[in-house]
């Protein structure tokens, strides 16, 4: 009862010579729009355009094969020999690391996220902190125009400033060179400290806190107080030895390197406000990474995203291995960072996300939005609203 079959059916039927219908393969998704962004698409020759499918096409399509045949003059073809002068070469079958439960539970989450909140745009990456492995990826754009067919992912793609989200990647250097302790209490100015001709502000008016207080509450003061006893270029580092700055190599096309500032002018403002993540350029992947390096004890990982390939019988043979990139944080330290993101969700400026059932820990990061070269301000936005 299709049109369209029935319009197939009077075309094969009725059509005059020279118009006919042929028979191609349809490329399918199981999952529907789930991991689409990942997996990317072809284009109707089976090409790559995006996603996987484009970074391993070589990998996926295989080779095509050859065959000696004739065609006389109305379109009939006779094959000159039985056997094919080249056999065509199957494409490899391969497994991702992706859990596709996972990565439904997480785009299903970030559009509600995103609607939730009238945010522009949403983006989320799971990583498997003991061995790299890509559990999952994606984002949520409502004003995406083909979401069918996404040309990028902007888990990898999209470069932000981190705000305060970054401030444990200042915490382990500081740590690691021996210039806080748990110990030392640093005094937050109630919440406004004047450096040089800049002031720097806290949401709150804090007082005496102890180091782990600071991460905790999230003071820009008091993170700033105890970065400016700390060498820049060491910072600076720290920051690279973390992957920011530099790509994380997942397979996918299109992912961003990130900026970390050179430090032309060195000041106690330039080095407060690095410390807390402002100049700095990310992407959500590199972020995750660096996370799971302090959650892993302090070893930053390759990412991996191709699981393994699978055998004639069915087998996976798995080529994913961990690999260790570097050790961009002492594992004492990284202990300490752990106990101070947990404190983040238990009493600190996470506390809405704790769990009875979890043990969580995090960072939250608020970033400033650019509006025409300069920080759109609290103030504004009230007054805009």
């Amino acid at each position: 009862h299709d049109p369209l079959y029935r319009t197939a059916a009077r075309i094969a039927k009725e059509a005059p010579r020279g118009l006919y219908l042929r028979s191609e393969t349809r490329r399918e998704y199981p999952f529907a729009r789930v991991g689409k962004q990942i997996i990317g698409f072809t284009s109707i020759d089976s090409d790559g355009l995006s996603g996987f499918e484009l970074s391993y096409d070589s990998m996926l399509a295989g080779k095509n094969g050859y065959a000696d045949i004739r065609r006389d003059g109305l379109r009939n073809t006779f094959r000159v020999k039985e056997t094919a002068l080249v056999k065509p070469v199957a494409g490899e079958s391969v497994v991702l690391t992706v859990d596709w439960h996972l990565q439904e539970i997480v785009e299903e989450e970030l559009r509600q996220a995103v609607e939730e909140y009238n945010a522009e745009s949403g983006m989320a990456a799971f990583i498997d902190c003991n061995s790299g492995d890509i559990l999952s990826m994606a984002h949520f754009d409502p004003q995406e125009k083909h979401p069918d067919r996404p040309v990028k992912l902007r888990a990898i793609s999209d470069q932000f400033e981190p705000g305060s989200a970054f401030k444990p990647f200042t915490a382990s250097c500081l740590l690691d060179a021996g210039l806080v302790s748990y110990s030392d209490t640093i005094y937050c100015e109630m919440g406004r400290w004047r450096v040089g001709r800049r002031t720097l502000h806290d949401d709150k008016e804090l007082g005496w806190l102890k180091f782990r207080e600071i991460i905790e509450l999230s003071s820009n003061i008091g993170l700033g107080k105890c970065a400016i006893r700390a060498d820049p270029q060491n910072l600076l580092e720290t920051y690279r030895d973390f992957g920011f700055g530099r790509r994380a190599g997942c397979g996918l096309p299109g992912e961003a390197s990130g900026v970390l500032p050179r430090l032309r002018t060195i000041s106690d403002y330039n080095i407060s406000a690095l410390a807390m993540g402002h100049s700095v350029a990310v992407n959500t992947l590199q972020m995750a990474l660096a996370v799971a390096a302090i959650a892993n004890g302090g070893e930053l990982l390759k990412p991996n995203l191709l699981l393994g390939t699978v055998e004639d019988n069915g087998v996976v043979n798995r080529t994913a291995h961990r690999e260790v990139l570097g050790r961009p944080v002492k594992r004492s330290s990284a202990d300490s960072l752990r106990a101070f993101m947990r404190g983040v969700v238990e009493h600190g400026t996470g506390k809405p996300v704790n769990s009875e059932f979890v043990s969580i820990a995090g960072k939250t990061g608020t970033a400033k939005k650019n509006v025409d070269g300069k920080y759109f301000t609290l103030k504004e936005y009230e007054e805009l609203i």
